[in-house]
């Protein structure tokens, strides 16, 4: 079951980006709904499902760290992980004016990037099927809809550094594909492996705790735009 529905889970993704990537006219509904909703969920899954569950596990001040430790450390690694990009990126987008297109070394590091993003969000879904299958079915589906939206918004930004469509399509299926991979290996894992499961749950939950609070910024940096 943790396999089929991470699979699915993926391929529900690939179906958003591809009404985005055609223009339908349901992609409006998950470009404004989809990161609010999404976060409503990742609250839901975190209280009500994923904290219960690493409770049982591990002494509330424990986790209470770890998840602290885990959201610094997660928005660190982003942090670095974005000025790295941004300088890969924000160069070649000039040079790329003239020659059309981006050196091969520079794609593949970005895609590195990706992929380790993609390994880190799966092994925190892997992580979250381990007590409680209910738990990892919430906390996919509010991941699906932060990462709809979230790679149409990289997408066009490789876009205009002059990916081609063919490099951008390779590294979102690289990064796409690493997270079921990773999420079925850690659930696999982490099943005779309980003495670690809690400490790995509370880093999940930094983890996802910080990805709702940067899509929160993002979509309230947006109504200040407006």
């Amino acid at each position: 079951m943790v396999i089929a529905t991470c699979i699915l889970a993926t391929f529900v993704v690939f179906c958003g980006l591809k009404l985005f990537d055609i223009g339908s006219s349901l992609a409006d509904p998950i470009r404004k709904m989809g990161p609010a909703l999404g976060i409503v969920l990742l609250i839901v899954a975190i209280f009500n499902f994923l904290l219960k569950d690493t409770l049982e596990l591990s002494d509330g001040n424990h986790v209470l760290w770890m998840t602290v430790v885990g959201m610094l450390g997660f928005a660190f690694f982003d942090f670095i992980v974005n000025i790295v990009k941004h300088g890969l990126l924000e160069p070649k987008r000039k040079k790329s004016r003239k020659r059309g297109r981006m050196s091969g070394l520079s794609v593949a590091a970005i895609a590195a990037f990706d992929i380790l993003a993609g390994c880190i969000m799966g092994a925190a879904v892997g992580i979250s099927f381990t007590l409680n299958f209910g738990t990892g079915v919430m906390v996919l589906c509010a991941l699906i809809l932060l990462q709809i939206v979230g790679k149409v918004a990289t997408i066009r930004r490789y876009q205009e550094a002059h990916f081609t469509r063919r490099e951008n399509i390779t590294v979102l299926t690289l990064s796409l594909c690493a997270s079921p991979v990773i999420a079925i290996l850690v659930n696999a894992w982490a099943r005779e492996r309980y003495h670690y499961v809690g400490i790995f749950m509370a880093l999940a939950i930094g983890y996802l705790a910080y990805l709702g609070l940067y899509h929160l910024v993002l979509i309230v940096k947006k109504f200040q735009n407006r």
